[in-house]
C-alpha cells in the first residue's frame, strides 16, 4: 500500500521538476538572441549572442568578452554602461552618435525592419532588412544576399548592434 503512495508523490514530484524545468528553460531562451551565418544554426558556428544586453562574439557567454552592451536603446563600448563608454544612441527609430539629438546627425534610420542610411526610408538608401528571422541586403530574400540569420526577440538597437559588430555598418 505504502508502494502505491510512494509512486504517486514521486510522480508528482518529477512532473513539478519537469514543469519548472521547462518554465526555466523557455525563460532563458526567450532573452537571449543567437546569431548564425545561416539556417543551419550550429552551435559552433554561432556568430555572435546577445544576453542581458551583452553582445558577446561567437558562442561565449562571459559577459568580459561582451563588444557592446545595450541598455535603454544606448549602445556602450564593452562590457560598460558608463557615459564614458556610450556609442550611439537610438531613439524614435533613427540611430545617433552618442547622445545627439540633432537631426544633421542621424546615422541610421530603423523602420519596419528595415535599415537605411541617414535621415532617409528611400529604396536608394536602403541598406538591409530583417525578414523571416533572416538579415538580407537591401530588398533581396534571395538566399545568396543573407547576411544572417537572427533567433530569438531583438530591439532596435540590438538590431543595430548586431549589423556593427559583424561590420556590416560603418
Amino acid at each position: 500500500m505504502q508502494t502505491g503512495l510512494t509512486f504517486d508523490r514521486d510522480r508528482k514530484v518529477i512532473r513539478s521538476i519537469l514543469i519548472a524545468t521547462l518554465l526555466l528553460v523557455s525563460f532563458v531562451a526567450r532573452s537571449q538572441t543567437l546569431v548564425y551565418p545561416d539556417d543551419r544554426r550550429f552551435f559552433t558556428d554561432m556568430l555572435l549572442n546577445v544576453k542581458d544586453g551583452a553582445l558577446i562574439m561567437g558562442n561565449s557567454t562571459f559577459t568580459t568578452d561582451a563588444v557592446f552592451t545595450i541598455r535603454d536603446n544606448k549602445v556602450f563600448r564593452g562590457w560598460s554602461t558608463s557615459t564614458f563608454d556610450l556609442l550611439y544612441t537610438v531613439r524614435d527609430g533613427k540611430v545617433y552618435p552618442v547622445e545627439s539629438n540633432f537631426s544633421g546627425d542621424i546615422l541610421y534610420t530603423i523602420k519596419d525592419g528595415k535599415i537605411y542610411r541617414g535621415n532617409s526610408d528611400y529604396d536608394l538608401d536602403l541598406l538591409f532588412t530583417w525578414r523571416r528571422n533572416g538579415v538580407f541586403k537591401e530588398q533581396s530574400i534571395s538566399t545568396f544576399d543573407r547576411v544572417c540569420f537572427i533567433q530569438g526577440r531583438f530591439s532596435e538597437a540590438e538590431y543595430f548592434a548586431i549589423l556593427l559588430a559583424l561590420e556590416l555598418l560603418e
